[in-house]
């Protein structure tokens, strides 16, 4: 797990997390560092294609209800369409206070999770931008297509 933090605030965590008890676990985290703050927190994720496909809605479960946005992207989704895949694990949000977003590609994903963050500059933002860790690689049809890297990315937009 990464942490970043901006000059107006908004932290910015990145993480392997990719299923529901890795999920939840940095949910508890971020519940412990900053629960007394309320924070608004903003989830990036997607999933892999072809395989593990349980993952998807182990993901937002153990989301639903303790995040306030959730924007879902491209994550290794090797032979299976992204945007499909995003619309599934969309499909299992139950929290109906929370806001959707697929966003497509990753890095675009990442950028909207901070510009809306920004809309709220008087509390606490939260951003956690999971499942790829410090991966700099995208699977997509069986070949890994280079990508910065989540903590690059949102190293950048941070500031």
């Amino acid at each position: 797990m990464e942490r970043l933090v901006s000059a107006d605030g908004v932290v910015g965590y990145v993480d392997f997390a990719h299923n529901h008890l890795s999920t939840s676990s940095l949910l508890d985290e971020v519940e412990r560092v900053y629960g007394r703050e309320n924070p608004r927190i903003i989830l990036v994720s997607g999933s892999t294609g072809g395989k593990a496909v349980n993952r998807r809605q182990g993901i937002v479960t153990a989301a639903n209800g303790r995040v306030d946005s959730f924007i879902f992207t491209e994550d290794d989704q090797d032979r299976e369409n992204a945007t499909q895949i995003a619309r599934q694990m969309r499909g299992y949000v139950t929290d109906t206070e929370a806001s959707t977003q697929i966003v497509m590609p990753r890095a675009k994903a990442i950028e909207a999770a901070v510009a809306q963050a920004r809309e709220y500059p008087g509390r606490r933002n939260v951003i956690l931008v999971i499942g790829k860790g410090d991966e700099v690689y995208n699977v997509v049809n069986g070949v890994k297509q280079p990508y910065e890297g989540d903590a690059v990315v949102l190293r950048r937009l941070l500031g």
